[in-house]
């Protein structure tokens, strides 16, 4: 026979793997209706957003993009991304003539300001297969998602919720997404909303020959750009040579983030 104290722990630890076992079970039967309430506002989503969700990895992914379709979705023309060959039609185009004008204004702004320093842009459309790649292995976009995920499920299970597969119940699982606060917000665009699938997001990184010494790194905002004066310079730099940029971001803090505008030059 087991010492008592052994006995207390083994029904200790018995009523935990009992409350563990549970709580996946009915986090399991939770997601199912999440699930059945995303399938159906799926089939108001138009053909490239729904083959797009089809390539994102996990329901919890998946709910956090289409959270950002059904916000964005008046505005879903305007900011898709490019297909290979509008990338390749803008390449040799007046406008991506007129968009690297002004980031080299900028440029040579900043490297009078800071001898020694220059500034290097990427030069490639983001297109959709890479942010699709990187909203499935990105960290804060994980972090969101689980939590967007838990807060839905417990929402859609409750008590007079509409039923899936209903007109209410699609109102209702839309209206739920669209108000849904992030909490922690994610530190990507949805695939397919990225500025940069339309060559209008900015990523500036600050180099001193062939070395990298302040780049687009969420662990370098407060230890580089701040602490080291970066983000106020590069910030003057554009100010100084082009009305074309907006930035930079606020929300999430990404000093070397600006939009170009070109209706602002």
């Amino acid at each position: 026979m087991l010492p008592k104290g052994a006995r207390c722990r083994r029904v200790l630890v018995a009523a935990v793997l009992l409350t563990i076992a549970g709580t996946a079970a009915s986090n399991s039967s939770g997601d199912a209706r999440v699930a059945a309430h995303l399938a159906a506002l799926r089939s108001e989503f138009e053909p490239r957003v729904d083959a797009t969700l089809d390539r994102i990895a996990g329901l919890d992914r998946q709910l956090l993009a289409a959270r950002a379709y059904v916000r964005g979705r008046a505005t879903l023309d305007d900011r898709w991304s490019w297909t290979q060959a509008e990338i390749a039609q803008y390449a040799s185009s007046p406008l991506s003539a007129a968009r690297d004008a002004e980031i080299a204004r900028v440029r040579a702004a900043f490297e009078a300001a800071n001898p020694g320093y220059t500034l290097w842009v990427n030069p490639e459309v983001r297109s959709l297969e890479v942010q699709i790649e990187a909203w499935n292995r990105n960290d804060s976009v994980a972090a969101a998602a689980q939590s967007l995920l838990a807060e839905v499920r417990t929402a859609v299970n409750q008590q007079g919720f509409a039923p899936p597969g209903t007109a209410q119940g699609r109102e209702a699982f839309s209206t739920l997404l669209a108000h849904t606060v992030l909490d922690p917000p994610p530190t990507l665009a949805a695939p397919g909303l990225s500025a940069h699938g339309r060559m209008l997001a900015v990523d500036f990184q600050v180099w001193r020959g062939e070395t990298t010494v302040a780049g687009p790194s969420a662990g370098d905002v407060a230890s580089v750009w701040l602490a080291g004066g970066w983000r106020e310079r590069l910030q003057r730099a554009v100010l100084d040579a082009s009305r074309c940029f907006v930035g930079p971001l606020a929300q999430p803090v990404e000093p070397w983030h600006y939009v170009y505008e070109p209706e602002a030059c």
